[in-house]
This record gives C-alpha cells, sequence and structure tokens, in this order.
C-alpha cells in the first residue's frame, strides 16, 4: 500500500481506492443502516469530499466537509454541485485547529451520524480539542485514520475521549517505512451493533422469503449436509446437458443471460430455514417458513449427525470465525446451547415431524449420495418431474466428485471473481484447507476428529433426551446416516 501520510517526500496517496482502504466494513453498516434511513457525515479534512459520498453511496441526507486547501474545497463545489444545490452537501474552506469556533461561526449546532477524522489529525498543532469537539458531534460511528507515531503520542488521551463508545474494527496499515505505518480505528455507538443486527436479520428474511416464493422446488437442510454438492452437480448438469455457462444459482439473477431466462428447468432454492436467520441464540428453533414450504414440493436433505456437527464446527470457527476456539473446542462445541447436537436435533426432529405429515416430499441422504450419486439424482430429477434430458446426469455426477469440487473451490477462494463458481469463494483465504466448504467428504469422518469414547457419547446421549429422540427416529428411518452411532440407541 502506498504511504497515506504527506511526508517530505511524499504528499500521500490520491486514489479513492486507496483513501476508501480499510472502510469497506463501515459502508456496509451504512448501507444496512441507509435501508431504514439516510445518513449524515461530518468529514474532517474531507480533501474533494469524496470519501462521505463513497460511504454513502451519494445518499447522505448532509454531508459537511470542511477542508483547509483552497484548490480542493473547489474541486468539492465542482464535483457536487448538484448535491449543494439540493443543499445536501456543503464545503467550507477552514482551519480546523479550532473546530469548536468554526461550528460557532457557521451555526454548526447538530449532530452527524457519521464523523470521519481521516489523516487530519497529526496535521494539527493540537489534536485533541478537535478530536473532543468532533466526537461530541458524533451520533453512530467515529472514523480515525493517523500515523502510528500519532497513536504512540496521544492513545491516552484518544481512549479517554472515546470512552463510551465501542471500539467496532481496526486495522494497522503497512507503509513503505517503519516510521509511517498507519492505523485506523472506526469506533460505534453501543447498542447500534443490535440494531444492525436486527435489520440484517430482517432483509435476510425478507429476501430469503422472496426466493422461497418464487421457486418451484426448496431444497431444505442443516447447514453442512451436502447441499453444496448439489448445486455444483446441478451447475455441471447445465453445463453438460444444455451449454450453460457453470453456474451455483438456480432462481433467476440478473446476470443471465436470455437463453438461461428461458430454459425450461425448475427454479430451485437451497435453505436452512431456521438457521439461514438464527446461527447464535438460544431459542428452540422451529420451522420459520412453514406457511411458504405448504405450498410447495419440498426435498429434505440429511446427513449423518456427528459429520454433520463436526463440519459446522468448522465451518465456524475456521471459515466464518464467528466462534472462537479458545472458549469452544470441538467438544464443547457439540454441547454448547446455540450451536450444538442437541440444537441440531431439536430443529431436525420437528422437521421429521413436518414432512411426515406431508404427502410431497422427497427425502436425501448424503450417504446416499455418497453410495450412488447419479441414482440419487434421477430420483430427485423425477420427483421434479424432469422427465427427459438425463444423458448427462452420469456425466455431472462425475464431474461433481470430491476433489473436482476441492480444486473449483480453491480457485475460488483465489480468484472470487471466477465465473460460475464465485460463491464458493472466501475472501482472504489463508491457505488453511479447514476453512474450507468442501474439507473432506467422508462418512464417519467424525470418528477420526474426536477423541470422544464410547462413554462419552452415551452420556451425550442419555443427558439430551432431544438427541435420543431424534437419533431413534433417524435409526428406524435411515440407518444409512447412523455409522458410528449405530449402538447408542435402540
Amino acid at each position: 500500500m502506498a504511504n497515506w501520510f504527506t511526508t517530505e517526500t511524499t504528499q500521500g496517496i490520491r486514489t479513492l481506492e486507496d483513501r476508501t482502504a480499510g472502510l469497506e466494513r463501515l459502508q456496509k453498516n451504512i448501507r444496512t443502516l441507509q435501508t431504514q434511513e439516510p445518513l449524515s457525515v461530518l468529514d474532517i479534512g474531507c480533501a474533494e469530499g469524496l470519501i462521505g459520498d463513497w460511504l454513502t453511496m451519494g445518499s447522505a441526507k448532509k454531508l459537511l466537509g470542511m477542508e483547509g486547501d483552497k484548490i480542493k474545497v473547489e474541486s468539492a463545489a465542482q464535483i457536487y454541485s448538484a448535491q449543494i444545490d439540493e443543499d445536501r452537501y456543503r464545503f467550507i474552506r477552514t482551519d480546523v485547529q479550532d473546530l469548536a469556533a468554526v461550528c460557532r461561526h457557521n451555526n454548526i449546532q447538530e449532530k452527524f451520524d457519521i464523523v470521519l477524522l481521516l489523516a487530519i489529525l497529526q496535521k494539527l498543532g493540537d489534536p485533541i480539542p478537535c478530536l473532543e469537539k468532533a466526537v461530541s458531534m458524533a451520533d453512530k460511528f467515529v472514523a480515525i485514520r493517523a500515523p502510528q507515531y500519532f497513536w504512540d503520542q496521544h492513545v491516552e488521551s484518544i481512549d479517554n475521549i472515546m470512552r463510551g463508545w465501542n471500539l467496532m474494527y481496526q486495522i494497522i496499515e503497512p507503509e513503505l517505512d517503519a516510521e509511517h505505518v498507519g492505523r485506523l480505528r472506526v469506533y460505534i455507538r453501543p447498542g447500534l451493533e443490535e440494531r444492525l443486527d436486527s435489520i440484517r436479520t430482517d432483509l435476510r428474511s425478507a429476501n430469503k422469503a422472496t426466493s422461497l416464493s418464487i421457486c418451484d422446488y426448496p431444497i431444505v437442510s442443516f447447514p453442512k449436509s451436502g447441499r453444496t454438492w448439489i448445486r455444483y452437480f446441478l451447475g455441471r448438469y447445465l453445463s453438460i446437458e444444455h451449454g450453460m455457462p457453470m453456474d451455483l444459482e438456480f432462481i433467476p439473477q440478473p446476470y443471465w443471460t436470455e437463453e438461461r431466462r428461458s430454459l425450461d428447468f425448475p427454479r430451485i432454492h437451497f435453505t436452512h430455514d431456521w438457521f439461514d436467520l438464527n446461527h447464535s441464540d438460544r431459542r428452540t428453533p422451529g420451522i420459520l417458513y412453514k406457511d411458504i414450504l405448504d405450498k410447495k414440493p419440498v426435498i429434505f436433505l440429511l446427513r449423518n449427525p456427528m459429520d454433520t456437527i463436526v463440519s459446522y464446527y468448522y465451518h465456524k470457527v475456521k471459515r466464518e470465525k464467528i466462534v472462537d476456539s479458545r472458549e469452544l473446542d470441538i467438544t464443547r462445541f457439540i454441547l454448547d446451547e446455540r450451536y450444538g447436537l442437541g440444537r441440531y436435533c431439536a430443529w431436525l426432529d420437528t422437521m421429521l415431524d413436518y414432512i411426515s405429515a406431508r404427502t410431497n416430499v422427497m427425502l436425501l441422504t448424503y450417504e446416499g449420495m455418497v453410495a450412488d450419486m447419479p441414482r440419487e439424482m434421477n430420483r430427485m430429477f423425477d420427483f421434479m418431474k424432469i422427465r427427459g434430458h438425463r444423458q448427462g446426469i452420469t456425466a455431472a455426477a462425475a464431474d461433481s466428485d470430491f476433489d473436482n469440487m476441492q480444486r473449483a473451490e480453491i480457485d475460488a477462494n483465489r480468484d472470487p471473481n471466477v465465473v460460475g463458481i464465485g460463491r464458493l469463494g472466501m475472501k482472504d483465504w489463508s491457505g488453511d484447507p479447514a476453512q474450507l466448504k468442501v474439507r473432506k467428504g467422508k462418512i464417519g469422518s467424525w470418528k477420526d476428529e474426536l477423541s470422544l469414547d464410547e462413554t462419552f457419547m452415551r452420556g451425550l446421549v442419555a443427558g439430551d433426551d432431544r438427541i435420543k429422540v431424534y437419533l431413534t427416529r433417524l435409526k428406524r428411518r435411515f440407518p444409512q446416516c447412523m455409522t458410528g452411532l449405530e449402538d447408542l440407541v435402540r
């Protein structure tokens, strides 16, 4: 990364991409809040005003920029003349050393949702009064970028001023030399993260309900039960049988060609239902989209509970990094009220009750697909009433073996824009195979990864009726899903 900060030999970086580096997470949160209301921005040391406009995607209800450089202020006025005419944007040429005086002189009394202090404080003779006044004007977010030497000199004062705020994240930015290492800190008002989570949950629920409503066939499963495998198979099938570009989406997408839109093939939506939205709470899981599922023929996907929960652990700890392995090792994860086997079994037992009362439901098992993928996909095509075009099933099943899928995922990790399989990709993949979606793909591999003796397993089942009830039902109906668990229940 180029040098952020003006020195004797450089005027600092000027490209918008570099100037907004590290602010992507802040922008994401702003975008979420702006689904409900437009936000306001105070950008101190705003240059041409580009960063505040970028953060709010041009939708700020008010953007006030302060800048001492006459040429930059004139540039901002030209770039955003339309927004200035709308009385949304305003740029003031001023010295922000005495920010309180600037606000009095310009009759600025209101608070701003977002306050930006990016590469400005280190330029002031006494930056602390400016920071103190700026923070007093902030309502939701404060972003501070400065060289490391500035943080070293003023960190105690900064921490005192920011007392009562939460540090949402910080980024240490390596520079051209050790003297000019930079640090970005983004603070958030306490309580706002909970509101953001609630908004995201509502948005995800609405989006998922829409996809479910327009699909022909929902495929329902607990996470890590094999749906990526079915996605990949279907993508290969459409590529082989119909010449379509490799794609893992089966609900109409904006980028689809007219040929793909007009293809006579069912619209398929993959859902984890309750666990699409409620991964980390302790509530008893139920059926979230029952009213929609009631109207659809449903495909239900099952897998060995222990293989599933072990894969789920790696997904939460390694891939999503939502769970800290120092707090929950794999054994404690299995016992945990939020993520563990008991909660998993409670939901699946509820789902078995639901599908037992339905007639238009097809059941697939991961183990059945391992045994004979072409046979299981032919069964699925029968259920979906896809009568012809079966020649590609065997070839697509062969192309969808574990090694090919894992190679495709690694390609997507290295280039998340790779055509057709980008959804497999993981940003900033470290190269750790434990982070992969397609990790092992073996039946009963949980026994190789866990040193759980029979006493522990029997105690687990005896201590949680949800597990015992579900395993008993599973053994009776789907014994192929019970590898390593056969003797725990009758």
